[in-house]
This record gives structure tokens, C-alpha cells and sequence, in this order.
């Protein structure tokens, strides 16, 4: 089958790239045959991608521009590819199938601060969201889980018949539990200084207001009188931000340095 992917930029950067890379190899391997539609790509990339490229014009400068005219030129490229099927990654609105791994953009938005908020950018983003979930341009919309494809039925009334849930990969050969799991715990709670008897709930992601850190955590969840351990590795939290964290879950793993929820902010860490 000839299959066209198509993204802005196919380098290893964001998860959704990495994960786009990794599924044109499995899809090469498969005997499929391939054209990646792109404006940026690597050297390295481009040499071991086994695929045929057709890389558009990037406008220089402006964001928004280069969102508006990938989008506009993109499909045109799948067709004169010749491709059976289109699979879109990023902000585009037509193709075959579009994969989510951003989640709701409009629900994310409030936890913008208000400059980001009413950018040109991020107004165009939200119109390319609604424009994608609108219209029939996209037969097939794909996300990465049940909750996903409801807020975006809820926000955009779209039919839910368009919604096809693939959650996303891991790799077993190498994320897989410990052959000695109690002794990796308890070496790894005595480095957290930490009671290896407590429960622990492990946050891990790149963005956070992305994953919903604060949501994750709030008061309600905790159960009177229940002591968790709650390591998270991500980016800093912006100071408007930590007030919404549940504070006492633990300790916090940010830039490598070992820091301590106290009050709804984070307190400064122990030398």
C-alpha cells in the first residue's frame, strides 16, 4: 500500500515526531511504501528513513504562516504522491486519518497564561482544531485514549463514529518490571529518602501542562489519612502554577535536584 505521512517536521523532537519516525520504519518494514511529506528533516534522518521525501517550501520568520501553508499544500502533495492512504500528525485538516497526540487543544488553552492565550498562533491552532473536527475532510481520527476522543466529541459535537482509540506504544524489550523488584525499590526509595512501605505514583512527561500534572493530583483524590509517595520527573513548574499541586505528596525530582512540596509551593531543596 502507498502511504503518505504527512508532518511539518519530522525530526526527533516532540513525542509525536519520535513516534512517527519510529512508525514509518515498522511500516517500511511491513512492505509498505512510503512517502513522508515534511518541510524540516535531518541529514540522518533522511538517510535512514526508508521512504521517499517530498519536502515543501518553509516559510521563514512566522509560525503561524508556516502552519497555514503546510496545511494548505500538504494534501495536494499526498494526491500527486499517488497515495492510498494519508496520515496526518500535526495541524492539518485533510487526510485519511489523523493521529491526536496532543490531546484537546481548547481544553488545554485555560491553563495558558492570557499573552500566550490570545496569540495569532494559538488562535490559528484552535481554528485548525475545529476546522479538522468540523468538517469532513479527515474520515478517521485517531487518539490516544477514550478520554481524549470525548472531550473532543463534547467540545466539537463530532460524530463518534470517527473516533478510533490507539494507545500509545512502549517498548516491553526495554520499559519492563525489574527481575528483583523489591530490592530496585527499596534502593531506589533510599536514594528518594523515602519509605519504601509507602505507595508511590510516578509522574513522568516532558509537559506537564500537557499531561495534567495539577489534575492528576488533586485534594480529592488523596484519602484521609493515606501517606504517598509522589516522585515526578518533568520540566520546572511555573510559580503560577505549584499552588495547584497537591502539597506534602512527597519528594519532587526537577532538573536532577531533589525538592519538597510545603505549602502549595515548593520549598527550597536541602544542601
Amino acid at each position: 500500500m502507498k502511504i503518505a505521512l504527512l508532518h511539518h517536521q519530522i525530526i526527533r523532537g516532540t513525542g509525536v515526531e519520535v513516534f512517527l519516525i519510529e512508525f514509518a520504519k515498522r511500516l517500511a518494514a511491513a512492505g509498505h511504501q512510503l512517502t513522508c511529506i515534511s518541510t524540516l528533516t535531518t541529514p540522518e534522518i533522511g538517510s535512514t528513513l526508508p521512504c521517499e521525501w517530498k519536502m515543501l517550501p518553509r516559510v521563514r520568520g512566522s509560525a503561524t504562516m508556516r502552519m497555514w501553508q503546510f496545511n494548505r499544500l500538504a494534501p495536494h502533495a499526498a494526491r500527486e504522491a499517488g497515495a492510498d492512504v494519508s496520515i496526518g500528525f500535526g495541524r492539518t485538516c485533510v487526510q485519511s486519518i489523523h493521529r491526536n497526540g496532543t490531546g484537546c487543544h481548547r481544553l488545554y488553552e485555560r491553563l495558558l497564561p492570557l499573552w500566550q492565550r490570545f496569540s495569532v498562533k494559538h488562535l490559528f491552532e484552535l481554528h485548525l482544531e475545529k476546522k479538522l473536527h468540523t468538517t469532513s475532510g479527515t474520515p478517521s481520527l485517531v487518539t490516544s485514549s477514550g478520554r481524549v476522543a470525548a472531550q473532543l466529541q463534547g467540545i466539537y459535537q463530532t460524530p463518534a463514529s470517527r473516533f478510533h482509540i490507539l494507545s500509545p506504544p512502549v517498548e516491553s524489550k526495554v520499559f519492563k518490571p525489574a527481575k528483583d523488584r523489591a530490592n530496585l525499590r527499596e534502593l531506589l526509595c533510599r536514594k528518594l529518602q523515602t519509605d519504601p512501605a509507602r505507595p508511590v505514583l510516578l509522574f513522568v512527561s516532558l509537559s506537564h501542562r500537557r499531561r495534567g500534572l495539577a489534575g492528576r493530583v488533586p485534594r480529592r483524590a488523596r484519602p484521609p489519612g493515606s501517606s504517598v509517595s509522589y516522585p515526578l520527573a518533568h520540566r520546572p513548574l511555573p510559580g503560577h502554577r505549584r499552588g495547584r499541586v497537591q502539597p506534602d505528596l512527597g519528594h519532587v525530582l526537577l532538573r536532577g535536584r531533589r525538592q519538597r512540596w510545603r505549602h502549595g509551593r515548593l520549598a527550597r531543596p536541602r544542601r
